[in-house]
């Protein structure tokens, strides 16, 4: 008794310690690091060949994770020389092995990067150097991104489903052999209904945490399913932030597996002690793996994390556990109190904490939607708010299946416990996949960076302007001149942009030399979406002056 009552206790200390690691090493971070600057950048027109490519993301990124290409116009690829470890892990620096190779062209800059929740990001960019008769958005268009691996995505959507459902076996059956244990009996975990789930549930996790494991590193690859097996993949992915969240998710469950055994115990306050802090700390290893662990106040965001997954573990789990031991706790049904007919306090025990369970579900959610969701037009914009909205869709069926059925309880005087259980699991059974689909997506989706030129000629001078990326917000721009039958570069380039229809006057674009008839602007913010007009005057060496207007539309 003393060996075992030993081993409980480090099990306790060894879980909670884990705990307390994550939780305070976990450094704040902004979620889905998005391109804040790059060199060249989107849409540049450049008079020399670049020396390296420089990304700079609006937060930390994987570095060793990184895969940069360039390709030419016909999509053949550049050489490239490894990424370069810089000290800040927001930048991906990468040189171009022969820049004095590149020629006047159209080139497009791909790359893949992870982000420390998981999400692994593909976009790409063009830019020129010289001037080219190509458009870069056309040879963006004509190369693209590689296509995903649905098959990869679909695999890692169920090991994701299957870990919260382990999740949930694990902790439904920790909690009903607790209340199995109050009343009195201490019953062989191998005997226990409870005890084979929470074998099974131990295997599950494992199982699910080890591939997930595997696949990480093949989505930060770029690979398919076919490179589940690459180890070299697996080395890189153990020093990334979420690929150490999973292993040590894995050694938690090597504990989890000791209280299994000691599930005859359960009575006893060690015993419960153990398994609480096991079930938080193997919570946390999921808001760390995912969105909690990251953007604004990530303590806060684990903490809540945590305790959505743990009461959506405790309704869905015991709900299930129940089920399949109806021979043991339900007995004939439920009466309109709440107890078992003929079946102990058990499952009147799981009944009776289905609604605080669900209102821990619904408080934590919205906040850590509010946490998360940035802006109100996510909902029903983005797949990630479809999936929030239907996720609390989920919960509101909940609800509406339990008042209905305490509402015939009433009526009736008993109800038939399956019924009632039944349609909980299938609504739980859903919410773990919208669950799961939401840690697969990031709030903010990625966007393609594709530059849109505009072109406009008077009077024997041809102008083009490019704007990246086009979108409300910060957008550069590059204004090339062409002037019929002279050779000498203009004197000034002056350009404004105005929205009438908007009741928006014109704005002086600050536009700066960056060549021979090249004049550019960076981060010029536009603040809405829709048909801007662009006036542009070019100032000739004679002194004439050219007046020209284009349309630019402005994408939200």
């Amino acid at each position: 008794m003393r060996i075992a009552a030993l081993l409980r206790r480090l099990v306790a200390v060894a879980a909670l310690s884990a705990g307390v690691a994550m939780t305070f090493g976990a450094a704040p971070a902004s979620a889905h690091a998005d391109l804040a600057d790059a060199s060249p950048r989107a849409g540049a027109v450049l008079e020399g060949a670049p020396i390296e490519i420089v990304l700079d993301f609006s937060s930390d990124v994987e570095q060793w994770l990184a895969h940069v290409e360039l390709l030419d116009s016909s999509g053949a690829q550049i050489q490239l020389d490894p990424v370069l470890d810089t000290p800040d892990d927001s930048q991906v620096v990468v040189p171009v092995h022969a820049p004095d190779d590149l020629g006047a062209g159209v080139y497009v800059v791909r790359y893949r990067i992870t982000s420390p929740d998981s999400h692994v990001q593909q976009v790409a960019f063009a830019f020129q150097i010289g001037r080219t008769a190509g458009s870069q958005a056309d040879v963006l268009a004509s190369i693209g991104l590689p296509q995903p691996s649905v098959g990869l995505d679909w695999f890692v959507g169920v090991l994701r489903w299957l870990s919260f459902l382990g999740m949930a076996l694990l902790i439904g059956s920790w909690f009903v052999a607790a209340l199995d244990a109050q009343s009195g009996k201490e019953v062989p975990a191998r005997r226990s209904p409870a005890g084979a789930l929470g074998w099974a549930a131990v295997l599950v996790l494992a199982v699910s945490t080890v591939l997930l494991f595997a696949a990480h590193g093949t989505l930060s690859e770029g690979r398919g399913l076919g490179g589940l097996t690459d180890t070299s993949a697996w080395s890189h992915v153990a020093g990334a932030r979420f690929g150490m969240a999973l292993l040590v998710r894995l050694v938690l469950v090597g504990l989890a597996s000791l209280v299994v055994v000691g599930n005859s115990l359960a009575r006893r306050p060690a015993w419960r002690t153990s398994a609480s802090v096991v079930a938080l700390c193997i919570a946390l290893t999921f808001g760390l793996a995912g969105h909690a662990g990251v953007d604004r106040l990530p303590g806060v965001g684990l903490l809540l994390d945590a305790l959505h997954l743990l009461a959506t573990a405790l309704w869905v789990g015991g709900v299930l556990v129940l089920l399949v031991g109806r021979r043991t706790w339900l007995g004939s049904g439920v009466r309109a109190d709440g107890a078992v007919a003929g079946g102990g306090g058990v499952a009147s025990g799981v009944i009776r904490a289905l609604p605080w369970a669900l209102g821990v579900i619904v408080v934590t959610g919205v906040l850590q939607t509010w946490r998360v969701v940035r802006s109100a037009s996510t909902f029903g914009a983005s797949a990630y708010g479809n999936l929030l909205i239907g996720k609390g869709a989920v919960v509101l069926v909940t609800v509406l299946v339990l008042v209905v059925g305490w509402s015939a309880s009433r009526r009736t005087g008993s109800i038939v416990a399956t019924r009632l259980l039944v349609a909980q699991v299938v609504v739980g059974v859903v919410a773990l996949g919208c669950s799961a689909e939401l840690v697969a997506r990031s709030p903010e989706s990625a966007l393609s960076i594709a530059p849109v030129t505009v072109t406009a000629s008077e009077a024997g001078v041809s102008v083009s302007v490019t704007a990246t990326p086009a979108r409300v917000g910060g957008n550069d721009f590059h204004v090339l001149i062409e002037r019929q039958g002279s050779a000498t570069p203009s004197a000034d380039v002056r350009m404004s942009i105005s929205r009438p229809e908007a009741g928006i006057g014109e704005a002086d674009v600050p536009l700066a030399p960056d060549g021979p008839d090249h004049y550019s602007a960076f981060g010029f913010r536009i603040p809405s979406a829709g048909t801007w007009q662009l006036a542009i005057e070019v100032d000739a060496a004679d002194g004439t002056t050219t007046r020209l207007t284009a349309s630019l539309r402005i994408a939200g």
